[in-house]
């Protein structure tokens, strides 16, 4: 009787873990809530936050961290702390979630996870993902003008990075049970990727999926070598087809390398990318005005690659944990190799060239991933500490209320922007209470600048350049400036915008209405001179207006 109930309890928990990692993968990857002002990726950090601690306040057993053998919790756990270590204060929601991220990894490595979970998992993510971009293809559902295929994301690099890492659970999935259905969502996933033209993402499920061939072992060698010239074939045309923006990334990569200089040991600490990488980029075009870059160079908010973003933010502190994780995830491999490892290879090639980490999905796959190498590892527990359930429950119940507070500040930020009339009253209380989202600063900003309150929303912009500089922001300060009658602030502010982004024209208007308000017209015609001589990046008719004005300008001299 004893035994018969052990079993139930034991179906009972599988059945549990089942429901929760399909739950937790399915609302991560599509979330969408249309009452916040980011309503595509906010939606899905706060469903990580979310079911994370519900999952983990609600959860029977021990949350346990091993010592000698499980050196692969404590190199994670030693980079997560460092991290929260370096917010020196700095509190937003990020915090919460890197506890619920610990939380979650000590969690699963208690538990086994068979990989057909994960795999029919994968399925239903991949089919939804691929139905979805199927239907903005179509036109029948848009979230961004900008590109044709994002799924539920904000950028393709989402469906791409989503679909990598599907991938290898997917493949898996078909040696096991060598079904057409599931051969015929590996085609659309791959079609899918080939569709959005992701580099990154053909590469990565090119290496995971010989990885999970050379685990299974059912495929010839003159199978493998067709798999490896189809994808080989598929990244070269890819490579050719989207040159400029080969080009634009070399260029990214140099300015990031020119940042790491300044500041290699520990880096700038959380936004020290954001906040340094345009100036770098305006130093650049200083110096090399007829750059063959000044027509790729755009707003850079990230470096296209994670570990060169930890470098610069974390330095080489940081840097060399990650080193220090990559090297026991590749002793565990050549120990017992795994599907969990095909996945982390496919998001290590995708690291490379895009911005996994905005993903919660990502964060979840990554953690589910870590945990299962760690619960697989062999050898001898030498020590057990199990974190107390009180201080367990503590922790997660203020992280609870921050992630609630948090939530509750973002939808009432979402409110004030669709109010037909401005309440600056509650808009000044909210800048009080900041919650750690710069992007509210200047979205007031703009309001106080509708307002005609110029120096006021300067102040919300200077704020707004401690944690990032970009061209708008620059370009909202000396507007602002010029409004006030302060040309010469003003004029310096349009010069630098002109040389954060060389290709736009904005800045050029500005200095030719600036020296025409200082009466210097030599120098107000010279500008409008190179506005018209200026040849666009892209037709436009807002390009259209200023070269007018530019022609209006000469003729009135």
């Amino acid at each position: 009787m004893c035994d018969f109930l052990q079993q139930l309890n034991k179906q009972k928990d599988e059945c549990n873990i089942v429901f929760v990692v399909t739950i937790f993968f399915i609302v991560t990857s599509f979330a969408y809530v249309p009452f916040f002002v980011d309503d595509i990726i906010y939606p899905k950090i706060l469903s990580f936050g979310s079911i994370g601690m519900l999952l983990l306040l609600f959860s029977k057993g021990d949350m346990a961290i091993y010592l000698c053998e499980k050196k692969l919790v404590w190199s994670v756990l030693a980079l997560l702390f460092y991290i929260l270590v370096r917010h020196n204060g700095y509190f937003s929601v990020f915090v919460p979630i890197i506890l619920v991220s610990v939380m979650l990894l000590l969690f699963f490595s208690e538990r086994k996870v068979p990989n057909d979970v994960v795999g029919r998992a994968s399925l239903i993510v991949s089919i939804g993902a691929v139905i979805i971009c199927s239907a903005q293809s179509f036109g029948l559902m848009r979230f961004y003008e900008s590109f044709l295929f994002t799924g539920i994301f904000d950028n393709p690099s989402g469906v791409s990075v989503l679909m990598s890492l599907c991938f290898p659970f997917v493949l898996e999935q078909w040696f096991k049970d060598r079904s057409w259905t599931t051969m015929v969502i590996i085609v659309l996933i791959v079609m899918c990727v080939v569709l959005i033209q992701s580099r990154s993402g053909i590469l990565a499920m090119l290496l995971s999926s010989l990885m999970v061939i050379d685990i299974n072992k059912k495929v010839n060698s003159k199978q493998t070598v067709l798999v490896l010239s189809v994808g080989l074939l598929l990244l070269i045309c890819l490579f050719v087809l989207k040159n400029n923006s080969t080009m634009g990334r070399f260029f990214l990569y140099s300015n990031t390398l020119t940042l790491l200089k300044k500041n290699l040991f520990l880096g700038y600490g959380p936004w020290g990318y954001e906040t340094n990488v345009m100036n770098i980029q305006a130093e650049y075009f200083m110096k090399h005005k007829l750059s063959v870059y000044g027509d790729l160079a755009g707003e850079m908010r990230h470096p296209l690659c994670e570990p060169l973003l930890l470098l610069v933010n974390y330095g080489l502190v940081g840097f060399f944990l990650l080193l220090w994780i990559c090297s026991e995830i590749y002793k565990s491999w050549k120990q017992r190799r795994s599907v969990w490892h095909c996945c982390l290879a496919a998001f290590v090639v995708q690291s490379l060239f895009t911005y996994t980490m905005r993903y919660p999905s990502t964060w979840f796959v990554v953690i589910l991933c870590l945990s299962q190498i760690v619960s697989g590892t062999q050898g001898i527990k030498v020590k057990k500490f199990v974190l107390p359930k009180g201080i367990v429950i503590v922790v997660l119940l203020w992280g609870s209320l921050a992630i609630g507070n948090d939530a509750k500040y973002e939808y009432q930020w979402y409110r004030q922007t669709k109010q037909e009339e401005v309440d600056l009253v509650s808009l000044e209380q909210m800048a009080n209470n900041w919650n750690g989202n710069p992007l509210f600063f200047r979205s007031y900003a703009e309001i106080l600048q509708n307002e005609f309150l110029f120096d006021r929303s300067n102040n919300m912009l200077e704020r707004y350049n401690q944690y990032i500089i970009d061209f708008n922001s620059q370009i909202m300060i000396a507007d602002n400036y010029y409004a006030m009658g302060q040309y010469k602030e003003a004029m310096s502010y349009y010069y630098k915008a002109s040389y954060m982004c060389p290709v736009r024209f904005v800045p050029m208007k500005g200095m030719m209405r600036t020296y025409r308000r200082m009466d210097m017209n030599e120098e107000a015609c010279q500008i409008a001179r190179d506005i018209i001589l200026k040849k666009p990046k892209i037709n436009s008719f807002d390009v259209e207006l200023i070269k007018s004005e530019a022609r209006k300008q000469l003729w009135q001299k």
